[in-house]
């Protein structure tokens, strides 16, 4: 066997993938003398797709190869050890179209993951169809051996549980020894790796190997989707227990795993599980067939502890601003709010898991926080610290706020506005105002950004009526015909 020294692009071309690659067409050609009878032709050597598929198994060999041998190498990319072109790789197993060397490219990638989508290679130069177009088979294996979830290059979504490299590796190298011929095509891949998992299954076309191997098929473009097997119980577990199911099962063995706070209690399929000691966070609940991974589900065990607030920490006076308890799984409505904040801050309005809060003319150092209460118990208390902010100059100020028959509006020259919300209405940008303005038209919206009210005012000091106005939480808009201001002001009557 005669190895390059690398010329330009690459050093000596002895790393152990490479090796084990051209190895891997040494094992391909030997097959047909382990056959009985045997074969006129060496395997996967007489067309075009059959030659892509002998570089994806040899680029598989190479994977496993390195993998049995070294933790430490990259054993899904081919020929990193040897790149000193400024590429990754050769070729990637994992992420083909973005990682690895195609000549005549000056970005990484360019192979694809899958079948006949672009960049597949489409042209008549035997040598490149081959090692371009071997990526799909490599990516399957890829996906058959770790798993993942994504949209292919036709545009369709995927899910595969890896059945781990070892389970994969046999099932490719069965169909190599018994079913690859000279003129396989991706179609007979197709057929021929769902047969070596059923033979390899003691004959059951409904095991989880099966199973995957279709979906890592369809998820390099080749096959239909098979009916996918799922999960179902609650997301939120408590002591009491919760029932999961296995939805469209395949056939074998199912046994249960689980994060460490979750116990088993009884049952098979379905099965029942119950939050343990070691609860108040998160966890999973995992049903395997014939010890290989099949659907996962993640669900929260307990109470809600440690619950993150988010919100501004430096406020300004006579300001609104919106604090949400950043609830595990999303906001249910069966969750309830316990909300704690200065004893000075007004609450106007709250919603969800959400809370509006104003501040008062003087705020001082203070706490915002919640305690949830779920089907589990109360959480105890978390949130976020607020303190005055040194940045909360303004064009105009109102007063009073809230209000119930009118408001005062005071211009503060030669400040910047600041904008707390600006989610009712679009902004303009706000502007520093040096120059005397007199004469505003007046514009009020309500928190849909509905105008309610117009007026015309002028000076720097006037009242606003607030006539029929419904309590709520408003916007009071001045436009001097070059720069547009916004406040937030709150309506509540006795």
């Amino acid at each position: 066997m005669l190895y390059g020294d690398g010329v330009t692009q690459f050093y000596p071309t002895t790393a152990l993938d490479i090796v084990a690659h051209e190895i891997g067409h040494a094992y391909c050609q030997g097959v047909r003398l382990m056959r009985s009878p045997n074969p006129s032709q060496n395997i996967l050597s007489q067309t075009y797709e059959s030659l892509a598929l002998n570089e994806g198994l040899s680029d598989i060999w190479a994977s496993c190869v390195e993998n049995w041998t070294s933790q430490y190498k990259d054993h899904w990319k081919i020929g990193e050890d040897v790149m000193k072109n400024g590429f990754s790789c050769l070729r990637s197993l994992s992420n083909p179209t973005t990682q690895g060397y195609r000549t005549g490219y000056t970005t990484e990638g360019n192979y694809p993951n899958t079948y006949n989508i672009f960049p597949w290679y489409y042209g008549t130069s035997l040598s490149t169809f081959s090692h371009v177009n071997s990526t799909v088979l490599s990516h399957w294996f890829y996906l058959l051996s770790n798993g993942g979830s994504s949209t292919n290059g036709k545009g369709d979504s995927y899910t595969v549980w890896g059945i781990g490299m070892e389970n994969a590796a046999a099932i490719v190298w069965y169909t190599e020894l018994n079913y690859f011929t000279a003129y396989s095509q991706y179609s007979d891949a197709y057929d021929y790796t769902i047969q070596a998992a059923t033979d390899l299954s003691n004959g059951n076309s409904n095991s989880i190997r099966v199973m995957q191997v279709k979906n890592a098929w369809y998820a390099v473009g080749i096959g239909s989707q098979p009916t996918q097997m799922t999960l179902t119980g609650p997301w939120l577990l408590c002591s009491s227990g919760g029932q999961y199911t296995v939805n469209n099962p395949v056939s074998g063995t199912l046994t249960w795993h689980k994060s460490s706070n979750i116990d088993w209690v009884s049952g098979s399929n379905p099965a029942t599980f119950r939050a343990n000691g070691f609860s108040n966070s998160s966890g999973w609940i995992q049903a395997y067939y014939d010890g290989i991974p099949g659907p996962k589900i993640d669900v929260w065990v307990g109470t809600f502890n440690g619950t993150v607030v988010t919100g501004t920490a430096a406020v300004c006076p006579s300001s609104i601003y919106t604090y949400t308890a950043q609830v595990p799984g999303g906001h249910s409505s069966s969750y309830s709010y316990s909300w704690t904040y200065p004893s000075n801050w007004l609450y106007p309005y709250k919603y969800q898991n959400t809370i509006r809060l104003q501040t008062p003319a003087s705020p001082n150092y203070g706490t915002v926080r919640v305690a949830i209460t779920n089907a589990c118990g109360t959480s105890s208390y978390s949130g976020i610290t607020v303190y005055p902010s040194y940045n909360c100059g303004r064009y105009f100020t109102i007063y009073p706020n809230p209000a119930s028959t009118d408001i005062t509006v005071t211009l503060n020259e030669n400040k910047e506005i600041n904008i707390n919300d600006s989610s009712i209405v679009d902004l303009t940008t706000a502007q520093s105002i040096t120059e005397d303005l007199s004469v505003f038209k007046v514009r009020i919206y309500n928190n849909m950004g509905i105008l309610v009210s117009t007026f015309t005012r002028s000076g720097k000091n006037f009242k606003i009526p607030l006539i029929n106005m419904r309590d709520g939480t408003y916007i009071i808009e001045l436009m001097n015909g070059e720069n547009i201001y916004r406040e937030q002001f709150i309506v509540k009557h006795n």
